[in-house]
């Protein structure tokens, strides 16, 4: 069985290390980390990510990254928090402060 595959895109650094070290803890996924959006969207390209963790202050092309992502796993889920009632079609609101727990319980929801 394969390690599920996470990108969280967020400009706050400690943020990324936080949230990389916290739901990576249990095993069983792999987070890969970015600050810009354009970043994500070249990722999306090449890694078949399942989740997509963004903050809505970073810039994201969201319709390229979902598309990109979506052609390789179409059941993909995508998360945005952040950016005071910013709404994203096709990406779950999360409260900020919920983000690595809403992670760290996918994780557990796909296992």
């Amino acid at each position: 069985m394969r390690n599920l595959q996470l990108l969280l895109v967020d400009p706050d650094a400690d943020f990324q290390s936080r949230f990389k070290r916290e739901v990576e803890s249990g095993g069983g996924v792999e987070v890969a980390t970015c600050s810009l959006g354009r970043k994500a969207a070249v990722l999306a390209g090449f890694i078949h990510f399942d989740a997509v963790f963004a903050n809505a202050t970073a810039e994201i092309p969201y319709a390229d990254v979902r598309a990109k992502i979506q052609r390789n796993i179409v059941d993909a889920l995508f998360f945005v928090y952040g950016g005071h009632g910013v709404t994203t079609p096709g990406f779950e609101p999360v409260a900020p402060e919920k983000t690595v727990e809403r992670a760290k319980a996918l994780v557990q929801g796909f296992r």
